[in-house]
């Protein structure tokens, strides 16, 4: 897990322990820890005998008779309700007298008396009336064992529900396309100077596109025309002639203000598809991380059923034990192979396969055992086009690049060349590159990286291929989150964080709840990235980019 207040206690280096791939198809290099293999299905995935079996030297973790104990986690079912609307929370993990109360925003516990609150032992779910709340900002919090020792944190938004309209005055679209690289942005005049809550949605035909969320949400008390920039290579969904401009509260009426041709993704010949997802943290006493997997794998086979693959980024077990990796492995047979879909999975190792139980070389060996890849860091292609797989060498939370790993990369890069699109999978990002590791611009919050060591030197080997992307998962950042993506734009490769199916988090350092994953579309002049909110069914509008090929 991650995002535990009892970090508090704990050293900065075993906080990076606690935050946060599926099988192999057309061709698998690996880093000569197992030899590459032919890998087609999952029922052909099954390396041979002396890949997939641990050597004499190398012996499983011995079972332990203690249950699992996760983190303790909450989520909530909505993050904004109205008034007479219950407050839903969700959680797991948690012991006897481990206690959820709801507090006014800015307030902590044990600053005050919460205004409601349950007890919550193990895992369920508590509701809280809201009809004595006014509207406004609370804080859930999730608490220890009676006390005021803080394990968890989510929150919520009540919203008035006046009679008011506070509709708009003006919205204008923006947008400007230069080098393939697209910026655009909305400038608002509000009829009102009131503190307000502005969402912005695509449209068509002056109705918004049901199955997209919120492009953005922008705070604005006063009169006074604000401008709302979207995301750099954000692209505008098939047939959105618009954006709709809402205010959250009142009776308002929409604006829609009508969007130019430049966010339009342009014809070319779509080559294939693939999708990615991050950390699942399988474990029995997180039924609600069972079901999102249920939801990604259901969608993705809904969606794009002659998908090429599908690619976890790390931390697939919430503990790394034989029992995760058995409940992983048989949700994942329940939406494919059971019924007949034989997708091609992918798996990267994360810090949570890894560093709870035995050495590196047993948690390797049951990463292997279970998921059939060939070791911690190999190469797999799909489409004409190659994918590195990579991984920690050492079992240390941040995780450590060997100089082997790194030549390898070098090599397989070199093999590619710098024309052609090429695909990374690392569990934990570099550090300022996606959102959760940005650490310069708010370091108590935003140090969920790894790799410090091989930084420079994996750095300087991907800016020489700029249209190679890497994905990386373990901050668990929501797609709507600041900076989601770090486009190279020619002078560096592509980053982009991967969410996560398990559970989300925000910049404002909450838990919140929803389950998302990439949907990856490539052609011959360019790749969409298109955000999925698996719970919701819904595309992640913030997060729609479009990677011009180099």
């Amino acid at each position: 897990m991650k995002k535990v207040r009892i970090l508090i206690a704990l050293s900065l280096s075993l906080a990076l322990l606690c935050a946060c791939g599926e099988t192999p198809s057309e061709s698998d290099s690996s880093d000569g820890t197992a030899s590459g293999s032919e890998l087609t299905s999952m029922e052909e995935s099954a390396m041979s005998v002396e890949e997939s079996t641990p050597s004499e030297e190398t012996t499983l973790p011995e079972e332990s008779s203690a249950p699992e104990q996760p983190a303790p986690q909450i989520s909530v079912a909505k993050t904004e309700l109205r008034a007479g609307e219950q407050i839903v929370v969700s959680y797991s993990g948690t012991d006897d007298k481990d206690w959820i109360g709801v507090y006014p925003a800015g307030a902590e516990p044990g600053t005050m008396n919460s205004l409601v609150w349950q007890y919550s032992v193990g895992t369920g779910e508590v509701r809280f009336s809201t009809s004595a709340l006014e509207p406004g900002d609370y804080g859930i919090y999730l608490c220890d064992n009676d006390g005021y020792l803080v394990l968890a944190k989510c929150t919520v938004t009540l919203i008035d529900t006046d009679t008011a309209d506070y509709g708009v005055k003006n919205a204008v679209f923006h947008a400007e396309r230069k080098n393939g690289v697209s910026r655009s942005s909305v400038t608002v005049t509000p009829s009102s100077s009131k503190k307000l809550t502005y969402l912005f949605y695509w449209a068509k035909n002056a109705a918004r596109l049901e199955d997209n969320l919120p492009i953005a949400t922008a705070v604005s008390s006063g009169s006074d025309t604000f401008e709302v920039p979207f995301n750099d290579t954000l692209f505008m969904p098939e047939g959105a002639d618009s954006v709709e401009v809402a205010v959250r509260q009142g009776v308002s009426e929409s604006f829609f203000a009508p969007a130019n041709d430049v966010l339009k993704v342009p014809a070319s010949k779509l080559l294939f598809t693939f999708s990615v997802l991050s950390d699942l943290h399988i474990i029995d006493t997180a039924p609600q991380h069972i079901s999102h997997l249920h939801a990604a794998l259901s969608d993705i086979r809904t969606l794009t059923p002659d998908t090429e693959a599908i690619f976890t980024v790390g931390d697939n077990t919430d503990r790394g034990r034989k029992e995760n990796y058995e409940l992983l492995m048989k949700t994942i047979a329940e939406e494919t192979s059971d019924i007949g879909w034989n997708v091609p999975i992918r798996f990267a190792m994360g810090n949570h396969d890894q560093v709870f139980n035995g050495t590196y070389e047993q948690q390797l060996a049951l990463f292997k055992e279970y998921t059939g890849m060939p070791g911690v860091y190999y190469a797999s292609e799909f489409g004409g086009m190659k994918f590195l797989v990579l991984g920690s060498d050492e079992k240390v939370g941040e995780g450590v690049m060997h100089a082997s790993q790194l030549d390898w990369l070098e090599a397989q890069l070199h093999s590619v060349g710098t024309e052609t699109p090429v695909f990374l999978f690392l569990h934990q990002p570099l550090v300022e590159t996606v959102a959760g590791s940005l650490y310069s611009s708010n370091p108590d919050v935003q140090y969920w990286y790894g790799f410090s060591a091989a930084n420079d030197r994996f750095r300087s080997i991907l800016a020489q291929y700029p249209n190679a992307i890497l994905f990386t998962g373990h901050t668990h950042w929501t797609f709507e989150s600041n900076r989601p993506i770090l486009y190279g734009n020619g002078a560096d490769a592509s980053f982009v964080g991967c969410a996560s199916v398990g559970y989300l988090w925000t910049d404002e350092d909450n838990s919140t709840g929803g389950s998302e994953g990439w949907y990856i579309e490539v052609y011959e002049d360019y790749i969409l990235l298109k955000g999925r909110e698996f719970t919701d069914r819904k595309w992640c509008a913030a997060s729609q980019f479009l990677f011009p090929i180099k």
